[in-house]
């Protein structure tokens, strides 16, 4: 009897913690734990944060001093940013430009101005984790498994850490989604034979856009467009047919709606066209080496050009490219750099081995389990297809990118798991998904398996990692974060297991 008390117990804990989980207060429970650790990171961590915060913020005053979104020369005093008149990441920097000349004219203070920025940077990534979810709940996901999945996310230590500085990724990430969302509108719109002129600009002009913002979006722009091309022309005389309509749809705009689309859409070509289509004429790549555009004293003040130029001038003569080896030493930092803790000037320190491990775990055994139900869960379900297409080919890019360099230099630089942050969540769906039809006859067994892994998680996820795995020298030098942040560690590191492990 007791023994059918305490199963009958198990399955309404299990029933009522599956029902919270699926609830929209769930989401924005997520939604506000992701916010208190990206605030913690904004207004304790110390300028610059290491992910190249001051390269940003340099750039974003460079071009607050005009209006045209591009530079035509190079700036003066602007060496130490590369060849910025030819880079095509630079829309980001331009926008950022524009709350930030309004912020000045409202203060001088330096660290005001960064933190201003770093909120609007964490209102950005806020807008992505909407749009994540939107697209996981497309994708198949149950609402219970996408509100899990993106709490998995936001206690993930680099994520809150990228999202509260400034940075260049939090504005390509919801546009990133937002081009996913779209495309896969316009082609259930086009699936039912309406197409809409308005919208398929609209998608285009934002994609081109998005490019700007950061080159590695290109790849996937060119995925996207290849797989509308490919459903337009599926169908013989289906062009045609796509013109009319196209036609027709265009002509109800009204000729407001006609000029606004159309100068959208000239002005992201004409951009598009003056960064890519110039940089492929000009020096046959689509984002030049500093090399090609500036002298080699100009290029040594960039310091990534400058790091690599001294690397490859001390390549040992004898150096063979081992694959195997890159390969492991690639996923290793690309995991540890997930997990890890790294202070305003490198520092980096071990990751706590509780969240590191069991994300490790559930890794290995989510890829696994989806090598055995992949073929199931990809059946009929196109825009899983497309999205595990675009995730193999972004990380295949991004090996063979981080390979090139490591042939060139003799040493693994440019490896970050923050690299990964914009396909974390689709990844972690791909697990969930897996483990959902493993589970399929132990239904009762998921919600315990959640609260398990939540618990390995708050061993030091997120934003506790920076908290117990630094030190004063990490926080803004104000005497209120100091001791803010003191208090922090002194009551939290006595309950994380593994805090303050020291570089490794």
């Amino acid at each position: 009897m007791d023994i059918a008390r305490a199963r009958g117990w198990f399955r309404t804990a299990a029933f009522t913690s599956t029902r919270w989980l699926a609830s929209e207060r769930c989401f924005y429970v997520v939604l506000a734990c992701f916010v208190l650790q990206a605030l913690w990171f904004a207004l304790s961590s110390r300028y610059p944060m290491a992910f190249d915060e001051s390269f940003h913020f340099g750039l974003i005053q460079h071009h607050a001093g005009q209006w045209l979104p591009f530079f035509t020369h190079q700036p003066a005093l602007s060496e130490s940013y590369g060849a910025v008149v030819r880079d095509p990441s630079y829309l980001y920097h331009f926008v950022m430009s524009l709350p930030y000349r309004a912020i000045r004219l409202i203060t001088a203070n330096t660290v005001a101005q960064i933190i201003v920025l770093r909120l609007l940077n964490i209102a950005l990534f806020v807008y992505g984790l909407i749009l994540f979810r939107r697209l996981l709940l497309l994708l198949g996901s149950s609402r219970a498994m996408a509100h899990t999945i993106l709490l998995l996310f936001s206690l993930t230590p680099v994520v809150p850490f990228l999202a509260a500085q400034i940075n260049y990724d939090n504005l390509l990430i919801p546009l990133m989604l937002w081009c996913l969302l779209a495309t896969f509108s316009w082609l259930e719109s086009a699936r039912h034979g309406r197409i809409s002129a308005g919208r398929t600009l609209l998608l285009i002009s934002i994609m081109l856009l998005t490019c700007l913002v950061k080159y590695v979006f290109l790849p996937i722009m060119a995925i996207l467009v290849f797989i509308i091309l490919l459903k337009v022309g599926h169908h013989r005389l289906a062009w045609k047919e796509f013109g009319r309509k196209f036609l027709q749809s265009f002509k109800s705009l009204g000729l407001v709606g006609q000029i606004g689309i159309l100068l959208l859409f000239l002005v992201s070509l004409g951009l598009f066209s003056e960064r890519y289509a110039i940089n492929m004429w000009r020096y046959h790549s689509p984002s030049p080496a500093c090399s090609q555009i500036l002298s080699l004293d100009e290029c040594l003040e960039y310091g990534p050009w400058q790091r690599d130029y001294f690397y490859v001038q001390a390549r040992p003569s004898s150096f063979k490219l081992d694959y195997r080896y890159y390969s492991h030493i690639w996923l290793y930092w690309m995991w540890r750099r997930c997990f890890f803790a790294i202070s305003y000037l490198n520092e980096n320190i071990l990751p706590l081995p509780l969240p590191d491990r069991t994300a490790a775990v559930l890794a290995i055994a989510g890829t696994g389990m989806f090598l055995g139900y992949g073929w199931r869960l990809l059946r009929k379900q196109p825009y899983r297809q497309y999205v595990l297409i675009i995730i193999v080919v972004y990380t295949v890019a991004l090996f063979a990118e981080t390979l090139r360099a490591y042939a060139r230099t003799a040493q693994p630089v440019a490896i970050n798991g923050r690299y990964l942050i914009p396909f974390m969540p689709f990844m972690m769906l791909f697990a969930g998904l897996s483990f959902r039809e493993f589970l399929r006859k132990y239904q009762i067994i998921k919600p315990l398996a959640v609260v398990i892994v939540l618990t390995l998680f708050l061993q030091g996820g997120g934003v506790l990692t920076f908290i117990v795995q630094s030190d004063q020298h990490w926080d803004w030098q104000n005497r209120a974060v100091i001791k803010v942040n003191d208090t922090a560690r002194y009551l939290l590191q006595p309950l994380i297991y593994g805090s303050r492990r020291r570089q490794g």
